[in-house]
């Protein structure tokens, strides 16, 4: 199954790794340090929509992360 993530991206439910909202990486030292570093190397996908809410990491050919402006509730509730 996919999930619309944001913009006019949809990713298959299998490749996500796990959903993380931004209060989490904000919450967390260690997590916020390994998020700027991905944003600083360039390996996060912002999604229009706004500012990003929850960040997804995926994995497939070639591994992602994405800034999605949805909330992780409502990704979460679109792959049930």
């Amino acid at each position: 199954m996919y999930i619309h993530i944001g913009g006019d991206k949809s990713l298959d439910e299998e490749d996500i790794l796990f959903m993380l909202p931004k209060k989490t990486v904000l919450s967390s030292y260690d997590t916020r340090r390994a998020m700027n570093n991905l944003i600083g190397s360039g390996r996060v996908t912002e999604l229009p929509g706004g500012g990003p809410e929850t960040y997804i990491v995926c994995t497939g050919e070639r591994p992602a992360v994405y800034a999605s402006g949805i909330s992780s509730t409502v990704l979460a509730k679109r792959g049930m």
